[in-house]
């Protein structure tokens, strides 16, 4: 059985999903054209920007590496403390 989201953990992944989605349109790519960019299938990112589903650490730090945005930028909105750098993601 799944356990229900509280309001705040609803809205952190629902924020996630509108950044993801904005790191996408602003390089100019489709969904398909994302998800092949970062190996995953069309789906995972149509469930991600839908918020129906939740992406992963290793997706999170992929869209980093290839794209060339913050992972906090990501979860957070751009707050830059703990931060991962471009190591820690290449490590993926």
């Amino acid at each position: 059985m799944r356990k229900k989201c509280s309001e705040e953990e609803l809205l952190f992944r629902s924020e996630i999903a509108k950044r993801i989605k904005k790191v996408r349109l602003e390089n100019d790519l489709s969904r398909y054209d994302f998800a092949n960019a970062l190996g995953v299938h069309i789906n995972t990112i149509f469930h991600i920007e839908k918020n129906l589903g939740y992406p992963s650490i290793k997706l999170l730090a992929k869209i980093q590496k290839i794209f060339n945005v913050g992972f906090n930028e990501i979860c957070l909105g751009g707050e830059q403390n703990g931060e991962i750098d471009s190591q820690e993601a290449s490590e993926v």
